[in-house]
């Protein structure tokens, strides 16, 4: 039997179920460069739906940075990470 959510991953491609409000509106915000807070439960799905709007944003040409902050615990680890994410992320091979 398949299960029709997937847990643990972010969903991509056929597993990703269809938010289309909420994709069309974060797409709207990137491409606007509008900040913006993501926040629900854990496990409804915020990594997927922003994951899925930042792709979409990246074939208009806007460039994303996606961050796990998650075991940031002081402003230095958010640095560190922002720092290192940024240069990986937009440095060509």
């Amino acid at each position: 039997m398949n299960r029709p959510f997937i847990f643990g991953i972010a969903a991509t491609g056929e597993s990703f179920t269809d938010r289309k409000s909420e994709t069309e509106r974060l797409l709207a915000n990137f491409l606007h460069g509008v900040n913006m807070v993501v926040i629900s439960p854990r496990r409804w799905g915020k990594t997927s739906l922003v994951k899925k709007a930042g792709e979409m944003a990246q074939l208009q040409n806007v460039c994303v940075v996606y961050l796990d902050v998650f075991s940031c615990r002081t402003v230095n680890d958010f640095y560190e990470v922002y720092a290192t994410e940024v240069v990986r992320q937009t440095s060509s091979r």
